[in-house]
């Protein structure tokens, strides 16, 4: 099965748990690092778990919003989820189950911060 990770960030720089031993979210910062280290090992496939990272990214601060309406196309800028969060990335996941997928997203730095949204996708 096949899952969709989207990677929440919150805006600004938050605080990291008692857990983490006070490293915080930042741009360059240590979860930067963290978060390569997730990828390689789930690039290369996970034995502990047999799950695998398909692609993945980060995404850029553009967001647009693109419709139809009346036969007119309406192009709107800016993010509209009313949320202190917002989608910073994305991995495509492949595992043989929900609960493996889950494993896989807790073991995500950025879950440690925010959290990591997980969607199915149809086979």
């Amino acid at each position: 099965m096949k899952f969709l990770f989207l990677i929440c960030a919150a805006q600004g720089r938050p605080t990291a748990t008692p857990v983490d031993n006070g490293t915080v979210v930042g741009t360059l910062g240590p979860v930067d690092d963290d978060v390569e280290v997730w990828v390689k090992e789930y690039d290369e496939g996970s034995a502990e778990d047999s799950g695998r990272r398909l692609a993945g990214d980060r995404l850029t601060g553009h967001t647009e919003t693109v419709r139809v309406r009346g036969g007119e196309v309406l192009v709107t800028d800016g993010p509209f989820l009313e949320s202190k969060e917002y989608i910073a990335g994305f991995d495509l996941i492949e595992a043989p189950s929900l609960d493996v997928a889950r494993e896989i997203a807790s073991k995500h730095p950025m879950a440690h911060y925010t959290g990591i949204e997980i969607r199915p996708l149809p086979e």
